[in-house]
């Protein structure tokens, strides 16, 4: 999840870019499976975060197009 929302010192990819990782990796880093229920429910994600981003965030604008 660091890669969506960045940890510490480091900026979160672009929701795309972090998609398509997930979407390349699956099946060799990752379960399947999982990413499939994650990609599933990832617009309800970005919909939550969205709702509660400080309104000068740029999260408050990402949108994604899994």
């Amino acid at each position: 999840m660091a890669r969506f929302y960045g940890a510490g010192d480091k900026r979160a990819w672009p929701i795309e870019d972090a998609v398509n990782f997930l979407k390349e990796q699956s099946g060799k880093h990752f379960d399947p499976n999982l990413v499939a229920h994650f990609l599933a429910i990832l617009p309800e994600v970005l919909a939550i975060r969205q709702r509660y981003a400080d309104e000068d965030s740029e999260d408050a604008a990402l949108s994604v197009h899994a």
